[in-house]
């Protein structure tokens, strides 16, 4: 059952629309009541435009667990995520995105 689980959940993140941050830039609309927020992943940089300040995004593993988070304090800014390769999921506001570095 395990297994299952495990090849049900590699098979979703594999076969579902992900920007790839090596294939360059690439940019994400991300619609919201109030304003559409947009994600753009280039390399380890991460532009968040239109998002309200004082917001945070939330950088999770595919394992689910929190890697960092960071206050958003303007509404169009950039941030240099040193992470390594792998699958992440960014969530900001009620608003959540896969991405994956190469």
């Amino acid at each position: 059952m395990k297994k299952f689980t495990l090849l049900l959940l590699l098979y979703a993140f594999l076969f579902s629309p992900v920007a790839f941050a090596q294939e360059g830039r690439r940019v994400l609309p991300i619609e919201n009541e109030q304003t559409a927020i947009v994600l753009s992943v280039n390399g380890n940089n991460v532009r968040v435009q239109n998002a309200a300040p004082k917001s945070t995004l939330e950088v999770y593993n595919v394992l689910g667990m929190k890697v960092t988070s960071i206050k958003i304090d303007s509404t169009d800014k950039t941030i240099i995520l040193n992470l390594p390769k792998g699958w992440y999921i960014l969530k900001i506001e009620n608003i959540a995105r896969k991405i994956a570095i190469k």
